[in-house]
């Protein structure tokens, strides 16, 4: 009974962390930015609690006697639920009866407070009219930024299809941090003679992160009612389309090099695989993006009332996370099977060029029939 239990106070605990950013989201008076940067410190607290979870849970099997009266002072649920869990049937209760109070408050804080939150009039600062001279420019750059502001004035765009971007940079920092200890590890295999396999493993690596970015997947479904806009102007469906093409790939491309740079810096791999990884990677981001946007095309949602539909609730996005995990594992599988017939510096340049190949195919694909279906939809 104790994980059915415990999933309460998860949900409970879920629903506090909402409450309090959708609280402080509240006074920030539409400042996007701030309030992914709100969301993202609440992300770092919880995993970092997460990474240290294993180290706690060692501390207490190491010395479980020490720790348990340190559990009963400033953790008293989590005593009695060990207490449950060995049988004591008085814990069981008590840790029940903490979880149902703590699950009923926070039912009766949103019941009472969430329709006030959700509809509340943030009220807006009135902007005074000033002046300006307007810049002449194409229109591929205005349709460029004008998905860059879409982009960046959705929290929840930012958050769910571009986290991998914030996750890139902090790693790329972190490596750099802890370069000593994985450099050792590095060493190790380089001596051992697998420095081919590790390059294909943070290629790999390096790519899997890629995939947490799905910017383009939803790109055609959040234009919604207002496709007809874009529709209209005296553009081509290409260049609707290349904008969103361009724009994942700028908002990618960044960090993942930044990363590359780092991780290379470190593992001072051979020419041939210093170049070849980089431009492995740039690769499987175009890819990331082409496909992204044909699972889009093919799977548009141009009927939600909540932005959040398209994002995280769509078709196109979970064939485009999914699927480039899959194409990177396979990848990995095929290398696997390989391994005592081809070479890493062989396999690594039959990789690039697939994915050249796929990404002709799929640019084309954009470029012709792509074009058409969103002038179309």
């Amino acid at each position: 009974l104790i994980p059915f239990i415990l999933s309460f106070f998860v949900l409970a605990f879920s629903c506090i962390l909402g409450f309090v950013v959708a609280l402080i989201n509240s006074k920030l008076k539409n400042q996007k930015i701030l309030t992914v940067i709100v969301s993202l410190a609440f992300f770092g607290v919880y995993y970092y609690f997460c990474g240290n979870a294993s180290r706690l849970l060692q501390s207490v099997i190491l010395n479980p006697e020490n720790i348990a009266g340190k559990i009963k002072g400033f953790a008293y649920p989590l005593y009695h639920m060990g207490l449950a869990a060995e049988g004591k049937t008085v814990s069981m209760l008590i840790f029940t009866g903490i979880i149902a109070v703590v699950f009923l408050l926070v039912y009766a804080v949103l019941q009472y407070s969430f329709l006030r939150l959700a509809t509340a009039n943030k009220g807006a600062a009135k902007v005074k009219y000033v002046e300006k001279k307007a810049k002449a420019g194409s229109a591929d750059k205005a349709l460029l930024q004008k998905e860059f502001k879409r982009f960046f004035e959705s929290p929840n765009y930012m958050l769910n299809c571009g986290l991998g971007i914030v996750i890139m940079v902090v790693l790329a920092v972190v490596i750099l941090f802890k370069q000593n200890t994985v450099n050792d590890i590095i060493s190790i295999g380089k001596i051992a003679g697998y420095e081919g396999v590790i390059s294909l493993l943070i290629a790999a690596s390096i790519c899997m992160m890629i995939t947490m970015n799905d910017i383009s997947a939803p790109s055609v479904s959040l234009e919604g009612k207002n496709l007809w806009i874009v529709q209209v102007l005296p553009v081509s469906g290409w260049q609707i389309l290349k904008a969103k093409l361009n724009m994942h790939i700028i908002l990618d491309i960044i960090p993942a090099i930044i990363l590359t740079v780092c991780v290379e810096y470190i593992f001072k791999p051979s020419v041939f695989f210093g170049i070849m990884i980089p431009v492995t990677v740039i690769l499987f981001i175009i890819l990331m993006a082409a496909f992204g946007l044909f699972c889009n095309l093919k799977a548009p949602n141009l009927n939600w009332t909540n932005e959040i539909s398209p994002i995280k609730q769509s078709l196109s996005v979970t064939l485009t996370l999914f699927g480039g995990w899959l194409f990177v594992l396979a990848l990995g599988f095929i290398y696997y099977w390989l391994y005592d017939r081809i070479t890493a510096e062989v396999y690594l340049i039959c990789v690039n060029l697939f994915l050249v190949i796929i990404n002709v195919i799929l640019l084309e694909w954009l470029k012709k029939r792509g074009s058409h279906i969103i002038k179309n939809l």
